[in-house]
Order: C-alpha cells, then sequence, then structure tokens
C-alpha cells in the first residue's frame, strides 16, 4: 500500500489497516485535535509582552503561569516550565482512554511511515492538539506530571513499533515499506513492549 499524498480515498484504503475497534478510537482522537485546534494561538507562546515583576526579582512558576493566562483565555494552566519553583517531570498514572489516544496517534503516523511515504509535518502539532485536550481533565498540580508521562507513552510506542517491524523485517529503516500484512499486525497492538505506569 503506498500513501502518497494524503487524500480522502487513500486515507480509507490506510484506515483499513486498523481494526474496527481501533478505527473508532482514532476517529474519536482525530475529533479531539480538532476540537483543541480551535483553542490554539501560537503568538501567545512567546513570553515577549508577558508583564515580569517589577524590580527584576525571578517569578515563581504560578506567577509565569498568571501572566500568561492574563494574556491567552485558552491558557492550561500548570505547565508552566520555568521559574524558581519547577520540580522536574515524574510518571504518574493516567486513566486508559489518555494512554490508548497517544498510542493510537502514534500509531497512525506509523501507518504513514511503513507505507513509504514522508512523514507527514503536521504530526507535532496534532500530538500536541491531543494532549492539551486530554490536559483538560487533569487537575492543575498534575498537569505537568502528565505531560511528561503522555511524551514518554508516545516514545515507548514509537519504541514498541519500530523494534518491532525490525524484528519482522531485519535491515529495516525509515523510508522503506512494509507490507499491509506486517503493518496491520504490528499498529493494532502485537509485538515489541508496551506501556506500563
Amino acid at each position: 500500500m503506498r500513501i502518497g499524498s494524503v487524500t480522502m480515498d487513500n486515507y480509507r484504503e490506510m484506515m483499513r489497516i486498523f481494526t474496527n475497534e481501533n478505527q473508532s478510537r482514532l476517529a474519536d482522537v482525530k475529533q479531539r485535535v480538532r476540537s483543541e485546534s480551535g483553542h490554539w494561538q501560537g503568538s501567545v507562546m512567546s513570553w515577549e509582552g508577558t508583564p515580569g515583576p517589577i524590580g527584576g526579582r525571578m517569578m515563581t512558576a504560578a506567577e509565569w503561569d498568571a501572566a500568561l493566562a492574563a494574556r491567552d483565555p485558552n491558557h492550561i494552566k500548570g505547565l508552566v516550565t520555568v521559574g524558581t519553583d519547577v520540580p522536574s517531570g515524574r510518571m504518574i498514572d493516567l486513566p486508559e482512554h489518555m494512554v490508548q489516544g497517544v498510542q493510537d496517534l502514534v500509531r497512525l503516523q506509523f501507518a504513514q511511515i511503513l507505507s513509504g511515504e514522508r512523514l507527514r509535518n503536521n504530526h507535532g502539532d496534532e500530538i500536541a492538539m491531543l494532549q492539551r485536550s486530554f490536559l483538560r481533565e487533569i487537575p492543575v498540580q498534575d498537569r505537568r506530571n502528565a505531560m511528561f508521562t503522555m511524551s514518554q507513552i508516545d516514545q515507548a510506542e514509537r519504541q514498541r513499533i519500530e523494534s518491532a517491524v525490525r524484528e519482522a523485517v531485519p535491515g529495516w529503516q525509515r523510508g522503506m515499506r512494509v507490507s499491509s500484512e506486517i503493518i496491520a499486525s504490528i499498529l493494532n497492538g502485537g509485538g515489541g513492549r508496551t506501556y506500563h505506569a
């Protein structure tokens, strides 16, 4: 199967790789991505124009959060990684639909990679939108750790898929086409290691 530039017809063909249950979950994930992208404004990510404290004192993460929230009505509190009191991220348990959603979006990306096509440029945006959507369900104090955990799930699923493909197709490298049967097995959860918190 070759995807090429994605049209509705070959997108449907690519989706046939996934089981019916996975197709339904992917439709839900894509809907979350579309909904969240309506809240996103890249310009508000700039620190320029964000008011700093008088006297040049270094702000805390909470103060940065408040300053950013004042600029952006869609700002998600709890994700600021600058300030005098930002702890390191740590793994936490997430609801199963979040773990599965991140894995499903990675699998959709690999459906294209394994078909021998170039990677779509917007995958990074899609995973960011999905994570932001999920974060709205997480208590503020857990959001930084939830984001860290989702990033680890993303990396673990990529490694699982790539190791499973290399096991099934010795010498495989990105850009090389893989048979539909192997793609279907791996992208529906077969082979490699799975994520556990």
